[in-house]
């Protein structure tokens, strides 16, 4: 058939269609983002096979060595899209794969893994399993064995906290269970945690709890404030910013992940139900009395939460800037795509013309966090300056 006659199914009122050409081009950049995430996927796997060599932990490299090469033909990443250029993409990733596993082994010796590296490798097994299921369900077998791979994996680099039962890992499944289940629904969010809560025991609603209020200290930033002054509807006020990295957190570790790098990436996510979701602050909580009689928050340990902070924070990237608070005049240049999205035109030029200010300017803790101007966005920074929920 020729392309010009080949349509997509209607979206909503545009019942124009596409040709497969305008389909492709579409597509295109999320396709090329995808297989950036493999490649880097790829190469984290390689890191991690060095570092098992270097252990003396030979019995999973065949298996890694397999799946780096399945995972490069079945994203199409050889740049010459030929059967020649396949071959000689697989060699050449058997090859480096073989040569760091060799300098490893023989070295004795290879770096610890960066908290990036192995995102880039859970995240890459993630979207592997994920499209394998999408094409094929003969390719189940290979599915799962991403997902045991990714979970086993999980539990080795983010064990519970001693004392604890519940991991960090396993705090995200829960939240992104939630979402997958309910969706957009908050109060179905809530139920569906807490019946997940009941079915788990006390201390896993209690490691919740804590794991939550943790992940909500941590993403204290005046930066991020600053985007949610543009996403909420009204501005946001101290106890709606709380309600908004709740609302936040709901999103899932990535959407948490890269705001805290980069608030202006929230301009990708949708926004519904005001950017709060004050329920979930409580749901571990109420939950906690309804199983024991106890109050969550009276019952967690001041020393081990302080460590379990500590534990959190290695895990999070803070982008440069994420902690000042940026004014009218400075927004547009740090939150260019929330601006464009959430603001009104001309809605900067009135602000400024009218002298109004996103902060308070005579709070002391506004005026510190100001000195020196905003400061450059040139790389990521890992001190947090501000402290509080």
């Amino acid at each position: 058939m020729d392309n010009r006659e080949q349509t997509s199914p209607a979206q909503g009122e545009n019942t124009r269609g596409y040709t497969v050409d305008e389909l492709l081009a579409q597509m295109e950049p999320q396709y090329q983002a995808y297989k950036n995430t493999m490649r880097q996927c790829i190469a984290g796997l390689t890191e991690h096979a060095a570092r098992l060599a270097a252990q003396g932990q030979e019995e999973q490299l065949p298996t890694f060595r397999r799946l780096l090469t399945d995972m490069a033909e079945f994203w199409g990443l050889a740049e010459d899209d030929t059967p020649k250029g396949y071959r000689e993409m697989v060699e050449q990733i058997g090859s480096t794969f073989d040569q760091a596993v060799s300098a490893a082994r023989d070295s004795g010796g290879a770096p610890e893994l960066s908290e990036q590296t192995r995102q880039n490798i859970l995240s890459g097994l993630e979207l592997y399993a994920q499209e394998m299921r999408a094409n094929d369900e003969e390719l189940e077998q290979w599915a799962a064995e991403c997902d045991s791979l990714a979970g086993g994996l999980k539990k080795q680099w983010y064990p519970a906290q001693p004392g604890m039962e519940m991991s960090k890992s396993d705090f995200w499944e829960l939240i992104a269970g939630a979402k997958k289940e309910c969706g957009q629904n908050m109060d179905a969010s809530s139920q569906w945690l807490a019946g997940q809560f009941i079915a788990r025991g006390p201390q896993q609603t209690q490691d919740f709890h804590d794991i939550l209020n943790g992940y909500l200290n941590l993403s204290y930033q005046y930066g991020l404030w600053t985007a949610a002054s543009l996403m909420c509807e009204n501005g946001c006020s101290d106890d709606g910013f709380i309600d908004f990295r709740a609302w936040l957190i709901a999103q899932g570790e990535e959407v948490y992940m890269a705001a805290l790098a980069d608030p202006d990436s929230l301009a990708d996510v949708e926004a519904y139900g005001g950017c709060q979701f004050e329920e979930l602050l409580y749901t571990g909580n109420e939950t906690m009395k309804h199983l024991t009689g106890k109050d969550a928050y009276e019952n967690t340990d001041p020393d081990a939460y302080k460590a379990l902070v500590a534990e959190l924070k290695k895990g999070i990237i803070y982008g440069e800037g994420v902690d000042y608070p940026y004014e009218w005049d400075e927004v547009e240049e740090y939150l260019p795509r929330l601006c464009e999205k959430y603001l009104e035109p001309c809605a900067v030029e009135f602000h400024l013309k009218s002298h109004h200010t996103i902060w308070f300017s005579d709070c002391p803790d506004i005026q510190k966090a100001r000195e020196g101007g905003p400061p450059q966005r040139n790389g990521p920074q890992t001190d947090i300056k501000m402290e509080g929920m």
